[in-house]
This record gives C-alpha cells, structure tokens and sequence, in this order.
C-alpha cells in the first residue's frame, strides 16, 4: 500500500503539521514495518504547481493531508495544490485523510475546512476516510505526543487514524482538545507570548502604546 503525506505547513523547517505527520508514521510502522518503503512525504510549493512533480502523490492508495487552520480553512497554497490535482489522479480508489491542526483549544474550529475537503474530494472523484482535528497544537513545540500528560487525546486519535488508514476504511471525524483545562491552556499560551515580548527587551504592555507619528508628519 502506497502512502503519500502532504505537509501543508506554509514554514519551511520545523512545523507543528510535520510533528503530527511525523508521529502519524512512528504510528504506522510500529504495526506494519514493511510500510517503510511505501510511506512519502511531499511539501506543497508556494508557487504554480507542475503536477508531473506529483506523480507519486496522484497514483498513491492513501493521501493524507496534514496542515495547519488558517481563518477556519485551509491555507492558500495547499488549496492551489487540491485546485491543480483534483482531475489527474492516477488511482481512483485513493482514500483521503487529514490530519489539521489549530491553535485554538477547540478541535471543532476545523469543521469548515474539514467540509472543504470533503466536498474537493467528491469533486476529485476519490473516496474520504477520516479527519483528526486537534486543538492547541502549539503545544508540540514544548511537549511531545505522549500517553499521559495535555497530548495525550491527540496522540489517541492518530492512533484511531493510523488504524483506519492500515484498513483503507472511512471512520467518524475526531475533534480533540488538549487534556487540559481550557483556562490553563489560554493562560500558557499568555505567558508564551509575555516571554517573546521581554526577549525583545519590551513589556507587555508596550503592545498597547501609540506609534509616534514622524515629526515632519506631526508639523504638517
């Protein structure tokens, strides 16, 4: 069975979607090891899209598509890549997954972006399988995916994905938040966001002043 992974992220290195991707197939392989050869990773590229590039991609069994929320849908790019595929798969029979990440708490902010896809591949004529939608994904830059500990329903529900993926089945749409309380989560990402600011030697509340306008601009 080929597996074609398609990275989303719009950030050249180190992505929260390549994170995710990358444990989806620790996943995999930790039931199939045979699967090694069969797993690709594919970026998405800014500009126009050669599909003779993505030969690998289009004759694949299992596409997943990993990517970041971007305003409750999906980013600029991967759109353009689905617009300029959707009519040259090889295979039919390929089944789509995708794995979404947002930095919200709520996973359920993905459901707009998940319909999207689902309704492009009804348009490309290949068959859905199943969607995992995880909040708070920030969170894997400072913690890794583990079975204890605020990760640990995502870590699950790549689990449930990576089952479905080894059945070629289609299965519900997961929607996860982080094992935390939301309160704890947005306090985090407050005081993730503090830090950034004293690095650059401002305070907090140096966000809020006024930019003073240039003098020439204050005489006129």
């Amino acid at each position: 069975m080929k597996i074609a992974m398609i990275n989303g992220s719009q950030k050249k290195k180190t992505s929260v979607t390549g994170i995710l991707l990358k444990n989806l197939e620790a996943l995999l392989l930790a039931n199939d090891p045979q699967l090694a050869q069969d797993i690709s990773f594919h970026a998405v590229k800014s500009e126009k899209i050669n599909i003779l590039e993505y030969g690998e991609v289009l004759s694949a069994d299992v596409l997943v598509l990993g990517f970041p929320l971007y305003i409750d849908s999906v980013p600029s790019q991967l759109l353009r890549f689905l617009k300029a595929v959707e009519n040259a798969f090889h295979n039919k029979e390929t089944r789509i997954y995708a794995v979404i990440n947002a930095g919200f708490y709520e996973g359920t902010q993905c459901k707009n972006a998940v319909s999207i896809l689902k309704n492009w591949a009804a348009k490309a004529e290949v068959s859905w399988g199943q969607a995992v939608a995880a909040g708070g994904g920030p969170m894997l830059f400072m913690t890794k995916l583990q079975n204890n500990g605020p990760t640990k329903t995502i870590l699950q529900g790549l689990r449930q994905l990576g089952k479905h993926i080894l059945l070629r089945e289609e299965a519900e749409d997961l929607y996860l938040s982080p094992a935390i309380p939301r309160f704890f989560y947005s306090f985090t990402a407050h005081q993730g966001w503090k830090k950034a600011v004293r690095a650059r030697g401002l305070r907090p509340r140096d966000l809020g002043r006024k930019v003073e306008l240039e003098e020439e601009t204050k005489k006129s």
